[in-house]
């Protein structure tokens, strides 16, 4: 049986005539490849319709591009604001929503951590915590973890154009 050919970064840089660094960089969005070098390993990832997988930029870079939201009611008309609105602002930045719907539940809330622990989310919204000894248990472990996270109140009829500031400014 033959060896089954492995696209990856080892190949694009090998067919692109380029460094397995200059690859790297021209994933990385970095200036510092020139738009001919750019031009070499675009028409080679073409050819192998190569992607690169966003696990292994993660491994390295440790960001994820995702962000969790975590509720308490999916089916509550405030938060389906909040998520909406979420999801717009996260998307305009090209990061993933990861949705947590508790169903008022801190086991789920707990599961969920270490989900994102595993999954190396890059941070975590959460909305409809109101103070209650058992909500301070997930609070309490998302900053033992310290885990990045904003605490809102749900959106209905709030402008959250201060979501993006917040999220996205350095």
């Amino acid at each position: 049986m033959g060896k089954k050919n492995i696209i990856d970064i080892y190949l694009i840089a090998k067919e692109s005539g380029v460094s397995i660094a200059t690859v790297s960089r021209y994933f990385n969005n970095e200036s510092v490849v020139s738009d001919k070098t750019g031009d070499k390993i675009s028409q080679v990832c073409k050819k192998y319709n190569y992607k690169p997988l966003s696990v292994a930029r993660a491994l390295t870079t440790r960001k994820t591009k995702s962000i969790a939201l975590s509720i308490p009611s999916i089916r509550q008309p405030a938060f389906t604001d909040l998520i909406s609105a979420v999801e717009k602002v996260t998307s305009s930045h090209n990061y993933a929503l990861i949705l947590n719907n508790t169903k008022d539940s801190v086991d789920r809330e707990l599961e969920f951590l270490d989900i994102i622990d595993n999954r190396l989310i890059d941070g975590i919204i959460v909305s409809g915590v109101y103070g209650y000894d058992e909500d301070k248990v997930f609070i309490n472990e998302i900053q033992k973890r310290n885990i990045l996270h904003i605490m809102v109140e749900s959106s209905r009829g709030k402008e959250m154009s201060w979501l993006e500031q917040i999220l996205f400014t350095p």
